[in-house]
């Protein structure tokens, strides 16, 4: 089974270290029913719940662009998945340090701007 790497939140508002986990397809990923996919390199894709912000769901990560501005938000569960076509692949070590550094954890968003935990 390859292995992706998970990155959970809980409904008290916390925001957890991801873990590797193993998965046969895209719906046991996440463990939710519309799953949709963030391409966060040619090969590392995020999957998470389109509406989940909307729905209410802890805020997750973040992901910048070059110029320090919020490209996309993340909440609820959302895994890293690498792939190479369309075959799920293991993630490794370096994936994940790179996954680590281009998604950042949100304490809140306020006035139309996003805060970071440090």
């Amino acid at each position: 089974m390859p292995k992706i790497y998970i990155l959970r939140t809980d409904s008290a508002g916390n925001v957890y270290r991801g873990y590797e986990y193993d998965a046969q397809d895209y719906s046991d990923m996440i463990k939710i029913t519309d799953i949709q996919k963030f391409a966060l390199t040619k090969n590392i894709d995020i999957l998470y719940e389109e509406d989940a912000v909307i729905m209410g769901k802890t805020l997750n990560r973040a992901v910048c662009g070059e110029d320090g501005k919020v490209q996309k938000i993340f909440a609820g569960n959302i895994a890293a998945v690498k792939h190479e076509k369309d075959i799920i692949k293991d993630i490794n070590k370096e994936d994940i340090e790179f996954v680590e550094k281009s998604l950042r954890p949100i304490e809140r968003i306020f006035g139309g701007e996003v805060f970071f935990k440090s």
